[in-house]
């Protein structure tokens, strides 16, 4: 399950990587040509470059879900509720430890 994740989010990025790539081309190809100014070129690569980013991290957030549920599907602990577990059990242990005490004080009786 995990590679098959990994091979979707690499496949994405690649897309991405190799979209801005060609484009960043045809406008320097345009740019050199005189059929687009310069700044255009730069400002369009940038807003591109931002949206590529947004995509990025959108498909990250979107692989930790998934990522997230798989892992609840399967039925691993996650690390709170280990933590919350770890916490009930010593909690536990204390009463026990208390009640274990109060026992032994009152066959003494």
């Amino acid at each position: 399950m995990n590679e098959q994740i990994k091979k979707i989010f690499l496949a994405g990025l690649g897309a991405t990587l190799l979209s801005k790539e060609k484009a960043t081309q045809f406008l320097s190809d345009l740019s050199k040509s005189g059929s687009v100014a310069a700044n255009e070129t730069k400002n369009f690569v940038d807003k591109l470059a931002d949206q590529g980013q947004t995509k990025k991290d959108q498909l990250q957030d979107d692989m930790k879900i998934a990522i997230k549920g798989s892992i609840e599907e399967l039925g691993f602990v996650t690390k709170e509720d280990y933590q919350a577990l770890k916490a009930q059990v010593a909690a536990l242990e204390e009463k026990l430890t208390i009640l274990s005490g109060s026992e032994a004080s009152e066959s003494d009786k």
